[in-house]
């Protein structure tokens, strides 16, 4: 954040005393996934329940992407461009499919780490954007030097994670393990993308991991469905600890029984391709009634992960770009097992791990580190609208 803006926050209040209408627009050009469109849905949230006398629009590439993760039509604008080219772009290319009404302020939330702060980017979008109405969130542990206005993600100088409360009522988790075929407590949730190098290697390792933590009993893994397309070519990592695997695709199911174990061995593993992806909540859902072993990846399957179950052996698939902020959870989560890509996915030495990240969570919510100058910031544009006096 620049000092003169830094400075002229500091003076307001972090309670606010004067509540009056403003307007609110959040800036999200998603890169390739629903990590930042889930970002930008937390943000929006965390905004409706302090400030309620706001109003806030969400301006995006993918509106459709908001829209199944529960965010209302009328929340949204679209914006397009000549290319149709919809993820990782700047806003100088894009153009809004409706007029765009005045906003109070502008938050351009998340900024991918590929790109810097640029408020000139943000005026071809939206002429009177300054330097006092327009703010950029970081995505997690991007660099320091950047000017962010909210440095979000974990260590000195940052701002914390986006934290949520999940508040399931048990029916809802009953309904939906039933509806997928599932039994609560007996399947481990393996969500990673494809697209990171060594995913195989990643997945497989979690996959031995778990055969052996749950063998001689029914179970399942969970997993995005090109992994079960795959896993057929690598059940020798499995049938040491379970003689059959039963294999679903969202087209088909095929068992496969080791030969070199009794044939009437009962213990069954079942690699379930057939239930990914789902929304956001019900990701929650399966993230909560899984057993004590996942796998993720991302900024916000991560957050999502330790919001809902902090007791739980978190695993994680490190992004080569995400490599700092791996170093950052190893040393402060502490999970020794991500100091090392080799066994961040899962190790058969981690099968006696015992986590408890409460502490973590606590310590590095956003909610609690950013929140107070959020409202410094919300009590600043209401001065500025309502106060001729005000900057």
């Amino acid at each position: 954040m620049r000092a003169d803006k830094r400075k002229m926050i500091e003076t307001f209040s972090s309670t606010i005393s004067n509540p009056q209408p403003i307007s609110i627009a959040i800036l999200n050009t998603p890169c390739n996934g629903f990590g930042d469109i889930i970002f930008a849905v937390k943000l929006k949230r965390y905004l409706e329940t302090w400030y309620p006398f706001a109003s806030i629009k969400i301006i995006t590439t993918k509106t459709t992407s908001f829209i199944s993760l529960g965010e209302k039509e009328s929340s949204l604008i679209q914006l397009g461009s000549i290319s149709n080219i919809e993820d990782c772009r700047r806003f100088q290319r894009l153009t809004p499919s409706s007029f765009l009404p005045i906003f109070d302020l502008i938050f351009v939330a998340p900024l991918q780490a590929d790109f810097e702060p640029s408020l000139k980017d943000v005026k071809h979008l939206i002429p009177y954007a300054d330097h006092f109405n327009t703010y950029f969130f970081s995505e997690y542990n991007d660099t320091l030097d950047k000017s962010f206005d909210f440095n979000t993600g974990i260590g000195k100088g940052r701002d914390g994670m986006f934290f949520v409360d999940i508040p399931f009522k048990r029916e809802e988790s009953v309904a939906f393990l039933k509806r997928h075929n599932l039994r609560k407590n007996k399947y481990a949730l393996c969500y990673i993308a494809e697209t990171i190098t060594k995913s195989r290697a990643c997945y497989l390792s979690f996959f031995e991991m778990v055969a052996k933590k749950y063998e001689q009993t029914v179970f399942s893994i969970v997993c995005p469905e090109w992994i079960a397309k795959n896993v057929h070519r690598h059940l020798n990592r499995i049938y040491p600890y379970f003689a059959n695997v039963v294999i679903s695709t969202k087209t088909e199911t095929k068992t496969y029984t080791s030969k070199t174990r009794a044939i009437n061995d009962k213990n069954t593993l079942y690699i379930r391709g057939n239930v990914l992806p789902v929304p956001n909540y019900d990701m929650l859902m399966l993230l909560k009634n899984s057993a004590d072993d996942m796998l993720v990846t991302g900024d916000q399957s991560i957050t999502d992960a330790l919001s809902c179950c902090p007791k739980k052996n978190l695993w994680y698939q490190i992004a080569p770009w995400k490599a700092d902020y791996a170093d950052e959870l190893s040393r402060l989560m502490p999970n020794r097992f991500y100091k090392d890509k080799k066994t961040s996915c899962g190790t058969i030495r981690g099968i006696e791990l015992r986590s408890d990240y409460r502490e973590f969570v606590k310590k590095w919510d956003f909610r609690r580190i950013a929140k107070p100058r959020l409202s410094k910031i919300m009590n600043f544009a209401i001065c500025r609208k309502y106060n001729k006096n005000c900057v």
